[in-house]
């Protein structure tokens, strides 16, 4: 084994955990005090519910739950926590498909959610 190749997988591995405490580190704790309730309330229901929504959908289409598990990852936290989540899995074949999956939601999601933003403004609930 080439002596420079030895511990890449190592240093690989620590990459993605440097990155969720570097995001983590920035936030202001004191201005989510005053939402803090009702942010964790919102976070509950809308996870429990993609949660019950994939899965329950995936077992009936009999879809494997490691692929579920990893497209939930991606549509929850992005693609690299479900580059995080392949890697811990030992699922290398994985890692395109969280990163495809991830980067598509980035692209989706911020249009669907400017889109309800007016439409909400529109009717008088934004």
């Amino acid at each position: 084994m080439d002596p420079l190749s030895a511990g890449d997988g190592g240093f690989g591995d620590v990459w993605p955990e440097s990155f969720f405490t570097v995001i983590g580190a920035g936030t202001h704790v004191p201005s989510l005090i005053p939402v803090g309730m009702e942010m964790i309330l919102f976070t509950t229901v809308i996870v429990f519910t993609h949660g019950l929504v994939t899965f329950g959908l995936g077992v009936l289409l009999k879809l494997d739950v490691e692929l579920l598990a990893l497209a939930s990852q991606a549509a929850v936290g992005g693609p690299t926590t479900a580059v995080a989540q392949a890697t811990g899995r030992h699922r290398p074949q994985l890692l395109g498909v969280g990163i495809t999956l991830g980067l598509l939601g980035y692209a989706i999601a911020n249009y669907l959610g400017l889109a309800l933003a007016q439409v909400l403004g529109w009717i008088g609930l934004g």
